[in-house]
């Protein structure tokens, strides 16, 4: 997943299931154990994933029984 914040800032998020492999801050790998400081940018990022999940659900919903 990549978000971009609105000074610039891209962050980008790497995950194998639901374990995070690996996170950047603008092209820089951040280390496991600052993850914590990341967390709610990771966080928004994963509930930005499942509303365009569900959006994406409901879509297909619509053109089914259309």
């Amino acid at each position: 997943m990549i978000a971009t914040e609105e000074n610039g800032t891209v962050y980008k998020l790497r995950k194998t299931g639901e374990d995070i492999v690996s996170v950047m801050v603008d092209d820089r790998e951040i280390p496991k154990e600052e993850y914590p400081q990341y967390a709610s940018v990771i966080d928004a990022m994963e509930q930005a994933r499942k509303q365009k999940t569900m959006d994406g659900m409901m879509k297909q919903e619509e053109h089914a029984r259309a």
